[in-house]
């Protein structure tokens, strides 16, 4: 029997590296709906390849945190 596809979605801030990074890809292999955010969009190429939808965000900003 094959199970339902995965509907959760997540927020992964820090995921340019480290265990954001392998804290998305995990995620992405299991199915869940993925935003990997950090300051770098350029070092989350490989997790936007995966799936993963990349955020500019820097959470010391006010005004990314907003956006």
């Amino acid at each position: 029997m094959n199970a339902a596809p995965n509907t959760q979605t997540v927020l992964i801030t820090r995921a340019s590296s480290g265990m954001g990074k392998q804290t998305a890809i995990k995620l992405l292999s299991l199915g869940y709906t993925v935003y990997v955010a950090a300051r770098r969009v350029d070092k989350m190429q490989d997790l936007e390849a995966l799936g993963g939808i990349p955020l500019a965000l820097d959470i010391t900003r006010e005004q990314d945190i907003v956006r």
